[in-house]
């Protein structure tokens, strides 16, 4: 069975800089499970009650909505380590926005206390301060993603996306999910970033030709 390491933890956020005996001993004092997933599990599904603390030890997730009409909307990528919905566990209405699916072969999550968690906060200040900025960086990401979607254009969108993402580019249809956008609109934008040389499509994958030459679209 995996033990916790205090390394990981401490490369976690909202532990970054605190002790390792300070953590050491929240461990000791804090009934705690660490719960393994195997890829394409949910760790948690929309509208679920995030009433404790899910810190992402290990692997990744994608986290998602999905429409009433069935269409799902990939939010981002999330990696270890790091807690989830952690802007959310403390709202009045603390429900999951998302679903959080595991993306990696395996994910393993440490689930502890929130009313715990609060109290560590209340005797360390490095971890609450942690704690503000961590939620702090995470409203700054998705007030940036939110104006990029309402106020750029799909071309623009996505060739930013190839340009951060062209190392590991997924499918068109996963494209679509992340960016938001029906298929068919997705396919003409990719089209024409094709014909213009950006681009190049081989057995319905993106090859990115010219980084930098990308870059220049946005």
């Amino acid at each position: 069975m995996k033990t916790i390491e205090i390394a990981q933890l401490q490369r976690t956020p909202v532990f970054e800089g605190v002790a390792a005996s300070v953590i050491e001993k929240f461990l000791a004092e804090t009934p705690q499970a660490l719960r393994s997933y195997a890829k394409g599990d949910f760790i948690a599904i929309e509208g679920d009650v995030c009433s404790r603390v899910y810190l992402l030890y290990d692997g990744s997730v994608i986290a998602h909505m999905t429409g009433n009409d069935g269409k799902k909307l990939i939010i981002e990528e999330i990696k270890e380590p790091c807690i989830l919905a952690s802007a959310f566990m403390f709202a009045s209405d603390n429900r999951f926005p998302v679903t959080a699916e595991v993306s990696s072969d395996e994910a393993t999550v440490l689930v502890f206390s929130r009313d715990i968690f609060v109290k560590l906060m209340q005797s360390h200040t490095q971890v609450l301060n942690n704690f503000i900025r961590a939620i702090s960086d995470r409203s700054l990401l998705l007030s940036q993603r939110l104006k990029a979607s309402a106020l750029q254009s799909l071309r623009v969108r996505l060739a930013h996306f190839l340009y951060e993402h062209h190392k590991e580019l997924p499918t068109q249809q996963l494209l679509s999910e992340r960016l938001g956008v029906a298929r068919p609109s997705l396919s003409r934008v990719v089209a024409q970033l094709a014909d213009e040389g950006y681009i190049e499509q081989k057995h319905r994958k993106i090859y990115v030709m010219d980084v930098e030459r990308l870059k220049k679209l946005f």
